[in-house]
């Protein structure tokens, strides 16, 4: 347990600890509480056995014990019968409490462990999700999924283990104190052997445990990797027949996985086995030394019984520590992949927690000398990119394979930013940090039709009023909506109508009514801005007739960009730009 370690682990910890709330604190405190409540109870409960013992085996020198004689004149006894009743009372009594505080002691800290776990989950899952969008392209999403979950259980397991470690620590103290007034010499002989042993055993297994940490720090994130692109691509795994080679290649990740894992926890366990044996080996050798030492006849018995409960209370305690180290040890890359999550900055304009207003109107948005390429690209997607959009506009959107149509709607939606050049609305540029208001108004103007299109495993009614809280949801505008996107004949042709459920990611709709539940989702926001990403690729000619005839009623001061190939969906526009020639 080197130094450099030990204090790594506390800074890990005392970062954690920083996302702790003021509840959590106070319960914190009450853990603290019951810590020192629960050693002090295992020194009464270690130090009663004694007179307890005395009383049993030889009544006549109870009355040369302080302890018995402080007793007795506390409750007025006088005679031997009459001590063992009330002391065999008092040290069951001391035994059933210390039981019950610890197992008190031991509920409140997991409990506080699984708060604290909470917290930690929903931080890290807030902090990833408001990264900006050029962040968003670059993370792993099954790397992310397996550190907010798996890997945050894994830290609250080692939150629980850090915790038990301090109550164990403190616990084992007070113990040892407790065989300091019974016997200096022998507690000090017992506590240096058994102490001297864990540490050896400590710097034999810590850069196991951390090495072991690393692995399956990886191996978790892997495991996800492979169920999710082998679930996300189920058709092809079908047709190929190719379930096999995908088994192959988890159960590699897998066994890795359960490989070091299961050695972690025998270096955590194994002591326990080694020293049960040891330590009764010691109290064994303890005895005969006692023994032959008692030349003038004193009675032993209550000595060796007092630091036989000892022992029997310290070696669990000490297990309990190395054990609890050994649990953390085994989930630092876990704890760091979730640090990772958290040291993430949100951006300040979501740490307002501020819900921007709709722009009603505005004149025209307009692109000025915009270059743009993504990071890590030699290419440029657009240089000196200049165009104006008027209010109440439809405008079509064409152009090559990887001409920038997508990237285009990025900018104006301000998700990406340009490298050079400004987007103007209204003379301002939205990308100045002094508009960072005026940015939020008209992110919050736009609905957005995008080519991949998810559906939510919730009725048809939250998937079309997209992220809306349920008690808020207008059911007089979601059949609108839907009727506007002609997919309403359809909703209510189901059993349950707009309560249906289509599972995750709605595999039983087909690309048509997906497309058609996305575009419904625009129509019921009635925002001012729409867009759309090859929207309608998917529909018949009627249906698609049908939506591009509605979107050209709609009103003057909606504005609206479409993405197409299609040359009947350009007919429906006020214009048609080939991004390509710009």
């Amino acid at each position: 347990m080197r130094n450099n370690n030990q204090k790594g682990l506390i800074s890990v910890f005392k970062f954690l600890f920083n996302f702790v709330d003021k509840k959590r604190k106070k319960e914190l405190v009450l853990l603290t509480t019951t810590m020192i409540i629960s050693g002090l109870s295992e020194i009464f409960s270690v130090i009663s056995v004694l007179p307890f013992l005395v009383v049993l085996t030889n009544p006549n020198k109870a009355w040369e014990s302080s302890y018995i004689v402080f007793f007795a004149n506390i409750f007025g006894l006088t005679k031997n019968d009459n001590l063992i009743l009330p002391i065999t009372f008092l040290f069951l009594a001391g035994i059933i409490f210390t039981a019950f505080i610890r197992l008190y002691n031991f509920r409140l800290s997991i409990h506080i462990a699984a708060e604290i776990g909470s917290d930690l989950s929903c931080e890290a899952y807030r902090r990833t999700i408001s990264q900006p969008y050029s962040v968003q392209l670059n993370n792993n999403s099954s790397e992310i999924i397996a550190t907010i979950t798996a890997q945050v259980q894994q830290t609250i397991f080692a939150m629980c283990s850090f915790l038990e470690l301090i109550s164990s620590t403190f616990i084992s103290i007070c113990l040892i104190y407790s065989l300091l007034i019974i016997s200096w010499k022998v507690a000090i002989s017992l506590s240096i052997a058994f102490i001297s042993l864990y540490i050896i055993l400590g710097k034999v297994t810590n850069q196991k445990l951390h090495n072991n940490s690393i692995i399956v720090s990886k191996a978790t994130k892997n495991q996800y990797k492979e169920l999710r692109e082998g679930f996300g691509s189920i058709k092809n795994v079908l047709l190929d027949r190719s379930q096999n080679l995908l088994v192959d290649s988890y159960k590699i990740t897998d066994k890795l996985l359960r490989k070091k894992t299961a050695n972690s926890q025998f270096l955590a366990a194994f002591p326990k086995y080694l020293f049960e044996s040891l330590g009764l080996c010691i109290m064994t050798i303890l005895v005969l030394i006692l023994s032959i030492s008692n030349r003038n006849g004193i009675n032993i018995i209550p000595l060796i019984g007092s630091f036989t409960l000892g022992a029997q209370k310290i070696l669990p305690s000490l297990q309990l520590i190395f054990a609890s180290w050994a649990a953390i040890k085994a989930r630092v890359g876990e704890m760091k992949s979730v640090i990772n999550l958290l040291s993430q900055e949100i951006p300040k304009e979501l740490i307002q927690k501020k819900n921007y207003k709709p722009i009603n109107s505005f004149n025209e948005i307009r692109f000025e000398n915009i270059y743009f390429r993504y990071q890590n690209s030699k290419k440029d997607i657009f240089k000196n990119l200049n165009l104006k959009i008027k209010k109440g506009e439809k405008v079509g959107i064409f152009g090559d394979s990887g001409s920038g149509k997508s990237t285009f709607l990025n900018i104006l939606m301000g998700l990406e930013k340009p490298i050079e050049g400004k987007l103007y609305l209204d003379g301002k540029n939205l990308f100045d940090k002094s508009n960072i208001e005026l940015l939020g108004r008209w992110q919050a103007s736009i609905s957005f039709v995008p080519q991949e299109i998810f559906i939510r495993d919730k009725s048809i009614v939250e998937n079309i009023a997209y992220n809306v809280d349920p008690n808020f949801i207008i059911k007089s505008r979601i059949i609108k909506a839907a009727n506007k996107a002609s997919i309403s004949n359809f909703i209510e042709g189901l059993p349950h109508g707009y309560e249906t459920i289509f599972g995750e990611d709605g595999k039983k709709l087909s690309g048509g009514q997906r497309q058609r539940i996305a575009i419904a989702r625009a129509f019921y926001k009635r925002s001012k801005v729409l867009l759309m990403d090859e929207s309608t690729s998917g529909l018949d000619l009627e249906t698609q007739s049908n939506i591009m005839d509605t979107i050209s009623k709609l009103d003057q001061n909606t504005t609206v960009i479409v993405i197409s190939h299609s040359k009947e969906v350009m007919s429906y526009m006020d214009r048609c730009i080939d991004i390509t020639n710009i």
